[in-house]
């Protein structure tokens, strides 16, 4: 199935080695189809999603929040999603 929309997020982990600490950003993707959206750990079905919300911080960075029928899960993202959360406010208001 073909995607609709997809928007970066970013994973940030800690590394502890020795006397050293690094922050460690990865780059990952939410994806948007028909009937799911998917990261590269989950998969919340359409369904199961109640919204989509963004909440921009004065870096010019946010978090986009999915609430989903499990509680809300939030990304990291350096990019408004408003064309993400556009394309899924049309997917949900068609079912």
């Amino acid at each position: 199935m073909r995607f609709i929309a997809q928007h970066p997020y970013i994973k940030v982990s800690r590394q502890i080695k020795w006397t050293e600490q690094k922050i460690i950003e990865e780059e990952l993707s939410l994806i948007l189809y028909e009937d799911r959206i998917e990261t590269q750990f989950h998969v919340h079905y359409i369904r199961d999603v109640w919204d989509v919300s963004y909440k921009s911080t004065s870096a010019g960075t946010g978090l986009l929040y999915l609430h989903t029928r499990s509680g809300v899960n939030a990304f990291y993202v350096k990019q408004n999603p408003s064309e993400f959360i556009d394309h899924f406010i049309k997917i949900k208001a068609s079912l």
